[in-house]
């Protein structure tokens, strides 16, 4: 049986909410009227993921800065030990060079020693030729570092030592500084006071 019509005048929402002798009564919370449920829009989708994709993105990018780091430190011990190497004098003469850009052109070519008794053929070049290209380097065979695969003109001998260790600084710097600017400095640190408050108070 159809249900009392609503009074004359009343708009398309009056009818929602007309009361119909009818229609047994019922509960917002059985039933909420059609327009709070058209207002309510969709609803949120849960966070869960999101933040395991944002701590799983955190923990890659914190060991890149740790591997940088860990990287640097056998260089540097072998870069150190490189310096009390013997050296052995010649001249280098560039056959083949690479456009290197701002980082400097790569120059391979062939190493006489001052003797003429040992000739290395493809040897890189640390350093720049003369407008003739040559320049007089030297190649350390028991190096770590290079050996006799590399030709050193000199000039940055006060450098190369200095070189993975100032990376290591840097690579352990950003890591600090990415953990401080997402506040996990922050969060370590409330929970290292949690854990020390946890063992003063316990018997």
């Amino acid at each position: 049986m159809p249900g009392a019509p609503p009074p004359a005048g009343a708009s398309r929402d009056d009818e929602d909410s007309w009361d119909d002798p009818a229609v047994p009564a019922t509960t917002p919370a059985d039933d909420p009227p059609r327009r709070a449920r058209r207002l309510a829009g969709p609803t949120p989708a849960p966070t869960g993921r999101l933040d395991r994709v944002v701590a799983a993105g955190r923990c890659v990018v914190y060991l890149v800065w740790l591997a940088l780091a860990l990287v640097c430190v056998p260089l540097g011990v072998a870069a150190v030990h490189d310096e009390g190497e013997p050296r052995t004098w010649g001249t280098f003469t560039e056959e083949h060079r690479e456009w290197g850009g701002r980082g400097g052109d790569h120059v391979t070519g062939r190493w006489t020693s001052d003797d003429g008794r040992t000739v290395l053929e493809d040897v890189d070049l640390d350093g720049s030729v003369t407008e003739d290209g040559t320049v007089r380097a030297y190649v350390r065979p028991t190096s770590l570092l290079g050996g006799d695969e590399v030709a050193h003109d000199g000039t940055s001998d006060g450098f190369a030592p200095l070189m993975a260790p100032a990376l290591g600084v840097v690579a352990l710097g950003g890591l600090v500084g990415t953990a401080w600017r997402w506040g996990d400095v922050a969060r370590v640190h409330a929970w290292w006071r949690r854990r020390t408050a946890a063992s003063v108070d316990r018997p």
